[in-house]
């Protein structure tokens, strides 16, 4: 039962650190890097996203340095 115990402990922490809304930013800024290095079309960009082609436009070195 000790083995359960900190298991569960571990677990409970990690769901702590978890932030649904980080995880989907980062996983939407990936998305743009990838698309970036493709040379896709900022509107295909901006459609896989969710970001607005002139948020793209005026942070595109942010997603490639990223």
């Amino acid at each position: 039962t000790n083995q359960y115990v900190i298991v569960e402990n571990q677990t409970a922490e990690i769901i702590k650190r978890f932030s649904p809304a980080k995880f989907i930013k980062q996983e939407r800024n990936k998305t743009a890097k990838v698309l970036f290095l493709k040379e896709e079309p900022i509107s295909k960009i901006a459609t896989h996203t969710g970001y607005s082609e002139s948020y793209l436009i005026k942070n595109k070195y942010n997603f490639m340095k990223a």
